[in-house]
């Protein structure tokens, strides 16, 4: 959702601002039986960026879909 799109971007160099590069570990997330990454279409839209400018695959939802997904979660994780 909104700037989180951009730590899926492929290609950045987080040093810049001070931060850890975790782009080595998306990749790995399917190890931990992450099935699904959804990015906000709004989000990519507001930022100019595309699914071809990610990292790792995603489904592209709506923020009514982000809505729905969210109230059917027994736990959620912010980062």
């Amino acid at each position: 959702m909104d700037d989180g799109v951009y730590q899926l971007l492929k290609q950045q160099d987080p040093a810049d601002i001070n931060q850890k590069n975790s782009s080595q570990t998306l990749p790995m997330l399917e190890m931990y039986d992450v099935k699904e990454v959804y990015v906000e279409a709004e989000s990519l839209q507001a930022r100019n960026l595309s699914a071809a400018d990610l990292l790792i695959p995603v489904e592209i939802i709506d923020s009514q879909t982000t809505s729905e997904l969210l109230e059917q979660q027994d736990i959620l994780l912010n980062f």
